[in-house]
């Protein structure tokens, strides 16, 4: 191979590496999310629906699907649609679709679905017959993604080991699409805390590498590459700046909800009830206090 050929392939890699990362230096807004009761708001799924945004949180207590809404400079939790169900529920991921929110139980292992209109829940019956063995515990469902193209529900086990299960809307019928992209290695910090769909795209958000993971879906099927040569998107200079962590009593990662839109990437904090760390450079920028989760919005920049 000849110097011209050598440095036209090293322009070719480069270029290659470049585009297949974005890091994001600094947020468009840090959005602390307030509340008018003083109970414990752990924020874990989020979606938009025209325009508006819903979340939900984990704790037993949090029995609805929430709006949030800004009023000047602050956003506030509104109690939107009550989940109207009996027993003891741990929803981690939200999304919507064909009318209808879905919202997947860690907990039980379980998808439920609530109609805006008729406010009625109902359970998303499926079998998982060989995969699952009732043992997940605080390993299991952790994000929800729905594409409409397909009619699947993606379905993100956080850990030990980590999979996203596709759940046809049809059928209830349960596959793994994407075993070989995730493999039997664990890295650390590869938890998948959350899913999006979006234009033929999955997004997957590895909360403990502070990546969002762009997945095509259609073209895996025809070269299933590994998870770590996929494009990302890295928040890790705005999540945890020079390692000045944004609450203070956590001692790992805490991004629990995404949320793509056509210009913006949204993260959304689960705070455990820690304090905002004041030294933190964001915290200080935007005159943060108290034990509110936060949500990240941060520019696409073509990611």
């Amino acid at each position: 191979m000849n110097y011209y050929s050598i440095f036209f392939t090293f322009l070719v890699l480069s270029f290659h590496s470049l585009s297949a990362q974005y890091n994001c230096s600094e947020p468009i807004e840090i959005i602390s999310l307030q509340r008018t009761d003083e109970k414990r708001f752990d924020l874990s799924g989020i979606a938009e629906v025209d325009g508006k945004i819903y979340v939900v949180a984990d704790k037993e207590w949090n029995k609805y699907i929430y709006e949030i809404s800004k009023k000047g400079k602050n956003w506030f939790i509104h109690e939107a649609y009550p989940i109207k169900m009996e027993g003891d529920f741990d929803f981690e991921g939200l999304d919507f679709g064909d009318g209808e929110f879905y919202l997947c139980d860690e907990k039980n292992s379980k998808v439920f679905k609530l109609n805006p209109t008729t406010q009625k829940v109902e359970e998303f019956n499926f079998s998982w017959g060989k995969f699952n063995d009732g043992a997940w515990g605080n390993k299991g469902l952790e994000g929800i993604a729905i594409n409409p193209q397909e009619q699947i529900i993606y379905l993100a086990k956080e850990r030990g080991p980590r999979n996203i299960y596709g759940v046809a809307l049809n059928s209830g019928k349960v596959c793994e699409p994407f075993k070989m992209l995730l493999g039997n290695n664990e890295p650390p910090g590869s938890d998948i805390a959350d899913l999006k769909f979006k234009d033929g795209i999955l997004y997957i958000l590895a909360r403990g590498q502070f990546k969002v993971i762009k997945l095509d879906v259609e073209a895996y099927k025809s070269n299933p590459v590994p998870i770590n040569e996929l494009p990302y998107f890295s928040y890790r200079e705005v999540a945890f700046n020079a390692m000045q962590k944004l609450y203070l009593d956590n001692d790992f990662p805490m991004a629990e909800a995404l949320l793509i839109t056509d210009q913006e990437i949204w993260i959304g904090i689960d705070n455990n009830g820690g304090r905002l760390n004041p030294d933190n450079k964001w915290v200080k920028k935007e005159k943060l206090s108290g034990t509110q989760p936060i949500i990240l919005r941060l520019s696409r920049n073509g990611f």
